[in-house]
């Protein structure tokens, strides 16, 4: 009795059910089903394959620290090597495109330049453009001081950065630019009573 491979009927063992030349194709295929399911399954559930992928990434910072902090140590010397030159590369294009992401967002820069304002005096906190969205919606886009509406609205502090307030959403305002100007180094009053 001759028996036949399943995929291509060509001659086959008797304990097998496939031929020699088809098994790494088989197995090939497999393999390639089984990454597309588990691709639908990761899309499908995108949310609870994050929360297992941090809760993993934070028992390995918590096994391994040492060996964590390597390898964003190896990473960032990586990066300082290859980003200059990809910069340089690219200068042109990466100017064009940073150049107008800033036309279309200037409420995000003008949060990152705040951002950065408040790490270089070393405050506490951090504010997102989100809570910076609800600051304004809060105060009915309209200046925490004088109360018009029909102006620009710049972040401010209650307590200032320079009086060592904090860059966290419960000590930013709303305010337009000569309100912000005026209040200068001062303390809000209403801040006054949270200290």
């Amino acid at each position: 009795m001759e028996y036949k491979c399943l995929r291509c009927h060509g001659p086959r063992e008797p304990r097998k059910k496939l031929c020699d030349a088809c098994v790494p194709l088989a197995l090939e295929e497999q393999k390639q089903k089984s990454r597309e399911r588990a691709t639908a399954y990761r899309l499908a559930n995108l949310e609870k394959v994050r929360a297992i992928d941090r809760k993993r990434a934070a028992e390995e910072r918590a096994k391994n620290p040492e060996e964590v902090r390597l390898r964003k140590l190896k990473s960032s010397k990586n990066n300082l090597e290859y980003f200059p030159k990809y910069y340089e590369a690219h200068k042109d294009e990466l100017r064009k495109v940073t150049s107008e992401w800033k036309k279309a967002n200037p409420g995000r820069v003008k949060v990152n330049n705040q951002k950065r304002r408040a790490a270089k005096k070393e405050a506490a906190g951090s504010v997102t453009y989100a809570q910076w969205e609800a600051v304004c919606k809060k105060q009915k886009g309209k200046c925490y001081d004088c109360g018009r509406a029909d102006v620009k609205l710049t972040m401010g502090h209650g307590v200032p950065l320079y009086a060592g307030g904090s860059h966290d959403v419960s000590n930013i305002i709303a305010q337009c630019q000569r309100c912000n100007c005026k209040q200068g180094k001062r303390i809000h009053p209403e801040f006054l009573e949270k200290q």
